[in-house]
């Protein structure tokens, strides 16, 4: 059945066996420089998780210091 369907579209000339035309290599073009910019975009969101747990880290250590130093206590009250 489907070749059937094919087979009607060449030769409608809805199907070309010509290879793609300027539009085609422009679309593509388009999609392939999207894609780049998307992956940049995942490097850059990777990046910025990566820092954002390392502060977490850093703010927890400071805290864990500081709570050490407190009264027993100022650490209850907190």
């Amino acid at each position: 059945m489907a070749w059937r369907v094919a087979r009607r579209k060449y030769w409608t000339g809805a199907m070309s066996t010509k290879r793609p035309g300027p539009r085609r290599t422009e679309t593509r073009e388009t999609a392939e420089r999207e894609l780049e910019v998307a992956r940049a975009r995942g490097e850059a969101l990777q990046s910025l998780e990566h820092d954002r747990n390392a502060l977490m880290e850093s703010y927890a250590g400071m805290v864990r210091e500081t709570l050490e130093e407190l009264a027993p206590e100022e650490r209850h009250r907190i």
